[in-house]
Order: C-alpha cells, then structure tokens, then sequence
C-alpha cells in the first residue's frame, strides 16, 4: 500500500494514550512560546528520536509580521526534567509579500483536509501545519514520513527552508522560498 500524498486530519493521540497526552502538553507549552493563537502558518515537527521544533508566522501589527522559530537540543519525548527546557529561539521580521505567499500556500493546503485520521507510525517524524481561519478557527493537517519526490514531501522541505530562513534570514533565501511556493504551487494543483 502506497502512503497518501495529501495532509490528513491531526488525531488528538492524548485522548487515548495518557503517556502521550503527557508529552505533548509539555511539548506545546515550551515549542509554542511566544506564538499567538491565531498563526499566519504553524510549523510543528516531532520526530521520533530527535529534538523537537516549530516555526509560526504571526502579525504583531497591522502590516507588520514576524517568523517565530522554536528549537529544542533535545527530545523531549523520554526527558526526565522538561520543566528546565528552554527551546533556543529566533525572532525576525517578515516582508507581507513572503507573509502572504507562504499564508496562501498554507491556506490552499489546509482547506480542504478533511477524512480519517490515521494516527502516526511507529518510528518516523510527525509534521504538523496550521493556520488560522476566520470562519473556520485552526486548522491542522498532518503527514508522517512523507516520500522523497512526493507533494508532501517537497512541501516539509519548503517548511523546513522556512525554519532556515528563520534562523539566518537572507534575500537569496527569501528568493528561494518564493521559488519553492511557486513550484509548490503548480505540483498541488
């Protein structure tokens, strides 16, 4: 059986699974910080056997936008003390026409998820993305693992240049994103 190549509904694990219940409260209060509840676009990445991290795009005035970016340097999964974790932060000012174009893109590929959960993998890395919609509230669609030439895969590989450029803004960079939602773009249609 081939694995989708579309975002599916983000299943709530913690109603099942208190362990997990657990964890992601604890993740959500330390990769969230400092992001408001209405995101531009939410970026949140669980891997397996790895550190956390997490982007969002959120409007601090009326034409004035920032790229959040949260990382953690280590797995909060089988930490013993997450109450003395702090995520390593970065915080940059974002153009609107990147604003808009990466709101676009998140909001064309948020829309329309909707059908089964199907929970995650066993092992693999869990991508989660979110917008705000006024009508709609927060919306999340979530892959797993998704396969090297594939929609969603080239869709986290967007996010995760996203996560870069948060990390060390450049106008090469920024050009390239655009590019990569140009490109995207065009493979979802």
């Amino acid at each position: 059986m081939g694995q989708i190549d579309y975002l599916t509904p983000c299943p709530d694990l913690g109603e099942i699974i208190p362990k997990i219940k657990h964890y992601e409260s604890d993740l959500y209060k330390i990769i969230l910080k400092d992001f408001n509840d209405q995101p531009i676009a939410r970026y949140i990445v669980q891997p397996s056997f790895g550190p956390e991290y997490a982007f969002q795009i959120q409007q601090v005035q009326d034409d004035t936008y920032v790229l959040l970016a949260n990382c953690l340097n280590t797995s909060l999964w089988n930490c013993d003390n997450r109450d003395t974790i702090q995520p390593i932060q970065y915080i940059n000012n974002i153009g609107k026409e990147l604003t808009e174009a990466i709101s676009n893109l998140f909001q064309i590929v948020l829309q329309p998820v909707n059908g089964p959960c199907y929970g995650n993998g066993q092992d693999g890395i869990t991508y989660r993305l979110y917008t705000y919609d006024t009508e709609k509230g927060l919306l999340c669609g979530e892959t797993w693992s998704p396969t090297k030439g594939s929609k969603m895969f080239e869709l986290i590989s967007f996010c995760d240049a996203t996560l870069d450029y948060a990390k060390s803004p450049s106008d090469k960079a920024k050009n390239d994103l655009i590019k990569q939602i140009n490109g995207l773009l065009v493979m979802l249609k």
